[in-house]
């Protein structure tokens, strides 16, 4: 096993959205496929093991302790492939239910494996699976990882391990790229104008998350490819600027920034499978006045700008740029625009076996609103995944058909004002009033208890760790964490000092909830006291 080594800033971000939503696996992601028949066992175990042994970041371990993630590299023979096999019988609804369970249950940084993978033997079908950790797996690498499985299958012999992709390492940002982005966000405000129909961010996030897919009926789909010809635009271009056109006469407001994953695989690592793209910001200003060329001129270039820039993640971002408040969620973009183009639709065949991809309901949800756009011969589908914490199934539809709705509306009309296409105050979208508004808990006063001599003395010893983490001198009992340049990485370093002095199990949601020195002790102690 080679040495450990500091994970990277992209990876303790992953850990730190486990810290806040313990024991959910919102960072797994799987491949999960029905077989019409019966899969050799044996085949497939050793189909898997090989697919294991061929790309390193499977075999990569992580370990955190206390407040400091690290990871370590398996070697080939050393790994411990598991390939678990569970009979569920002549229950039609049981392999499924396994399936789920799989899915939705979380890793332990603790060095063992952040995957499994199995097949689960219904009452006639089989159903083989991979579930990995975001740490090592990212949205591609679910394909990769699932074409690699069948070749590997159907293969009379299996190939040797060498031949695997080379692995990717993560750099440093340039100094260009981050003063790039430094002049592109400087001005930008996050916790701005959002959409009338969601409900502020909770102070304590559940990340309970939906989705609602719609799949483009073909005039859309001709009325797309109208638009790429005449603006001599991609498909992903045209229909981000369309999703920033959305958001705009929505009521977002006109100054946006849209995240958009960009993969950092070479033509050279293009197979990896691991942890290899980054979610770059997009930032595009919409107004009435505007029209569509040059929104999708801007979007492009905005765009291109953002994956030139790409060596910069958001998380390296978080340290360069001024904090915004203290929400615990994402604060440089609320919506997400993700576009991915595959070979096929979800049906292929493996061992003589027709079989069918299995998408199970979303769980959570990182970001407000995200549009997961699937571009396959002869379909053309957008996922809408949103927080449950402040959107509905139901706004989230009318949303979608607002969309379509935009998208051809607006073939043939490239240089006329928005506002002469498209009701800027959509009745559907603003006659739901917001059901609470937003507050910022360092406005929010603590009540004039009076604590007793010992969380006083706790107060005093949280104020002098504010002052130490965030290199201060003059911070009281009523400075609040994050406005005064606290973090997420802080916050957990703060988290772990707390549970080794209290012994209380502190979240960090509970830091983001009590932000300050005189509210964390009043919480600490009414928790100490209920034992």
């Amino acid at each position: 096993m080679s040495d450990r080594r500091a994970a990277t800033r992209r990876e303790q971000g992953l850990w730190l959205l486990e810290e806040l939503t313990p024991a959910t696996g919102i960072n797994n992601l799987y491949f999960a496929a029905r077989v019409s028949g019966r899969l050799d066992v044996g085949q497939a175990r050793d189909a898997m093991a090989v697919l294991v042994r061929r790309h390193r970041s499977l075999r990569t371990m992580f370990h955190d302790g206390g407040g400091e993630v690290t990871k370590s590299v398996c070697a080939e023979d050393e790994f411990p492939c598991a390939f678990e096999t569970v009979h569920c019988g002549d229950d039609e609804g049981a392999a499924e239910n396994r399936l789920a369970s799989v899915v939705s249950d979380p890793f332990v940084l603790d060095g063992r494996p952040m995957f499994r993978a199995g097949l689960i033997r219904g009452p006639r079908d089989d159903v083989v699976y991979l579930v990995a950790h975001h740490l090592i797996f990212d949205a591609m690498s679910s394909m990769l990882a699932l074409e690699d499985f069948i070749a590997l299958y159907d293969a009379e012999r299996h190939p040797e391990v060498t031949g695997a992709p080379p692995a990717i390492e993560d750099e440093a940002p340039s100094a260009e790229s981050v003063r790039y982005w430094r002049r592109e966000l400087e001005d930008f405000e996050p916790l701005g104008k959002r959409l009338p129909c969601a409900l502020a961010d909770p102070a304590e996030p559940t990340l309970a998350g939906g989705d609602v897919t719609r799949v483009f009926q073909e005039d859309t789909r001709v009325a797309i490819r109208r638009l790429q010809r005449e603006l001599r635009a991609s498909e992903a271009v045209v229909l981000l600027a369309s999703y920033f056109l959305l958001l705009g006469h929505s009521g977002a407001g006109s100054d946006l920034i849209i995240g958009s994953p960009v993969n950092r695989r070479s033509p050279e690592t293009a197979r990896a499978i691991g942890y290899h793209v980054s979610a770059v910001p997009v930032r595009a200003s919409v107004e009435p006045s505007d029209c569509f060329r040059r929104l999708v001129l801007h979007t492009r270039q905005a765009f291109l700008e953002a994956i030139a820039h790409a060596d910069a993640s958001v998380d390296d971002l978080y340290a360069e740029l001024p904090r915004y408040g203290d929400s615990w969620r994402d604060t440089l973009f609320r919506y997400m625009f993700n576009y991915v183009r595959v070979p096929r639709t979800g049906k292929f065949r493996i061992g003589g076996l027709d079989a069918e991809l299995i998408q199970l309901p979303t769980r959570y949800s990182k970001f407000e609103l995200e549009f997961l756009v699937v571009s396959a011969p002869g379909e053309l589908s957008v996922r809408a995944i949103f927080s449950k914490d402040t959107l509905d199934a139901a706004e989230v539809g009318r949303l979608l058909d607002l969309y379509e709705q935009e998208i051809r509306t607006l073939s043939g009309h490239l240089d006329e004002r928005f506002s002469d296409l498209i009701d800027w105050r959509d009745s559907a979208l603003r006659g739901r009033q917001a059901r609470a508004t937003d507050t910022d808990p360092a406005e929010t006063p603590i009540p004039d208890a009076t604590p007793d001599s010992g969380e006083l003395a706790y107060r005093r010893r949280l104020v002098a760790r504010w002052n130490e983490l965030l290199g201060r001198e003059d911070l009281t009992g009523d400075s609040n964490f994050f406005t005064h340049g606290g973090h997420s990485l802080l916050a957990a370093k703060l988290v772990h000092h707390i549970r080794v002095e209290t012994g209380l199990k502190i979240r960090l949601a509970d830091v983001f909830e009590h932000p300050t020195p005189a509210a964390l002790a009043a919480f600490v102690w009414r928790e100490r006291a209920q034992g």
